[in-house]
């Protein structure tokens, strides 16, 4: 059975090019601790301390490789 996925870039296309680590949280459905021990394994590209861009954010869950 073929599962039909909107594509990463078009889920997100209503949220702002920098995103605060609130905005990371409603997307990934994870608490405020998970996005910055994300962002602090380095698992999670972040700039200017925990601002995520959302082209990075993108890049980062279409890896596949987000839990580690």
């Amino acid at each position: 059975m073929r599962q039909n996925h909107t594509p990463v870039r078009e889920v997100l296309a209503g949220w702002p090019e920098v995103l605060r680590t609130g905005d990371v949280q409603e997307i990934l459905g994870v608490g405020r601790k998970e996005v910055y021990r994300l962002i602090a394994d380095g698992a999670l590209p972040a700039v200017r301390g925990y601002w995520i861009l959302k082209a990075a954010l993108v890049e980062w869950l279409n890896t596949g490789e987000m839990w580690g």
